[in-house]
């Protein structure tokens, strides 16, 4: 894996910052745990100078020790320490096993000669797989190897066995297609009879969903319709496209008018006229119900963050918790919704209403907001963001419109006005009541995506 992110690096398809992130997956690091948080490498040893010269060597540390010895008094000074404490260590010392005069070499690292060379060399309880903590015994003990871990942290794998290659030189390719392309070439995949609701790219393979229904996760051979004369809503088989079941009278004699699905596929989710939204477990056969105010024009559910949005008929739009169906927050009245998604990286919501669009955090509060255009008749029907890894820029949004694509960025206001651009006229945020603040950031237009001759549903 990691020889497949180097070719990557190596020919320019990744940047140094995303190379680096992903080499600190591989090595067991993240954020959940404070002993394995993601390292960057030192790289400059020229804090002082008004102008860095990058092509002066003096400009950089020495890649071939560690920070602690990059110069003589430095190194020299460690070693004193390190002598100094070995040598207090006897004090307290009454013992002595006879593993250290006959078997000492359970005591060295494997890689000890080569790190003793460099003076890099770490307490052994830090390396991986040097103690197994459940093996231990002694309670003291185990505190004690804990403690060590916890707070000097853990030693990253070993990842590279032989020299790193260099980067080439003779080739650039921009790591974001999107921001510099000038030309998508569009392609037909599939087509479909009806209006096209949603598609999943799952084992290699491309599912799409009919208007009124959702393909249910996780294997996606199953799809859930609804919107029937008879009010039913029936869970069909994707490739035979036959009736599994039929659920009568969900909603008490009212239209179920949206429908979301848990990641996991064992909550369904129905909003209806009757201004209900019903949370139901696929197994259980239970239902708990959450009161809106107006007839439910959609909804996305976000299992990551435990997270149902709803917009509804009378421009309210409300947040409620998944686990223990409840309710959560309120967001501002604007007009009433026709798209909501909500990103399962970063919990970023997105509602469209209208034509204007506008950004959420998942605490609700307006991050951006935007008419994406002029014409009242240009009406946005479909809207998505991006997600890729947590430390790759995902503040790119998707809008779906009458036969066109419109790709945004967000940035923030400061960068925005640094530029030296002003205030947009299609900027949307005099139709919200935000308690008179601005939004942090902006919303600009990069992209137009003109392929379709119809209004785009969904886009992933």
């Amino acid at each position: 894996m990691a020889k497949s992110f180097s070719k990557r690096w190596q020919n320019g398809e990744i940047s140094n910052f995303q190379y680096l992130m992903h080499l600190n997956t591989l090595a067991g690091r993240g954020y959940g745990d404070l002993t394995q948080y993601p390292v960057f490498p030192w790289v400059l040893a020229d804090y002082e100078s008004e102008t860095l010269d990058l092509k002066s060597p003096q400009s950089f540390r020495q890649f071939d020790k560690p920070m602690g010895s990059q110069t003589a008094e430095r190194e020299d000074e460690f070693r004193k320490r390190l002598f100094m404490i070995i040598i207090g260590l006897f004090c307290f010392t009454l013992d002595l096993l006879p593993d250290l005069m006959i078997s000492y070499s359970c005591f060295e690292h494997k890689f000890s000669q080569a790190a003793e060379e460099a003076i890099n060399v770490f307490y052994h309880y830090t390396y991986e797989g040097n103690v197994d903590i459940d093996s231990v015994s002694d309670p003291t003990m185990k505190a004690s190897i804990l403690a060590q871990i916890n707070h000097f942290g853990q030693t990253p794998k070993q990842l590279f066995l032989k020299p790193h290659i260099k980067r080439r030189t003779d080739r650039k390719i921009p790591p974001h297609p999107l921001r510099y392309s000038t030309n998508l070439m569009p392609q037909q995949v599939c087509q479909s009879s009806s209006s096209i609701s949603q598609i999943v790219t799952f084992t290699e393979k491309i599912f799409i969903a009919k208007e009124n229904s959702l393909l249910k996760p996780l294997t996606y051979n199953k799809y859930i319709s609804s919107g029937f004369l008879d009010i039913n809503l029936r869970i069909m088989s994707y490739d035979q496209d036959k009736l599994l079941s039929t659920h009568e009278n969900l909603h008490g004699g009212n239209q179920i008018q949206c429908v979301g699905v848990s990641h996991d596929g064992q909550f369904l989710v129905t909003g209806a006229d009757d201004g209900i939204v019903a949370v139901w477990g696929f197994d259980k056969n239970n239902r708990l119900s959450l009161m809106s105010t107006g007839k439910i024009t959609c909804l996305h559910v976000s299992q990551v963050y435990s997270l149902i949005v709803t917009g509804s008929e009378d421009c309210s739009v409300i947040l409620w918790d998944l686990t223990n169906p409840v309710f959560v927050k309120q967001l501002p009245l604007f007009s009433a919704l026709s798209a909501v998604h909500v990103n399962e990286l970063t919990g970023i919501v997105m509602t469209a209403a209208g034509i204007m669009l506008a950004v959420w955090s998942i605490n609700g509060d307006c991050l951006a907001v935007v008419n994406t255009s002029q014409l009242p008749s240009d009406l946005i029907s479909s809207v998505m963001s991006p997600m890729h890894s947590d430390w790759q820029d995902t503040n790119w949004y998707v809008t779906g419109h009458r036969s066109a694509l419109k790709v945004w960025n967000m940035v923030h206001r400061s960068t925005y006005e640094a530029n030296g651009r002003s205030e947009s006229p299609t900027n949307g945020a005099g139709r919200l009541d935000l308690n008179g603040r601005s939004p942090e950031y902006k919303l600009t237009m990069h992209k137009v995506l003109k392929s379709h001759r119809h209004s785009i549903f969904r886009v992933i």
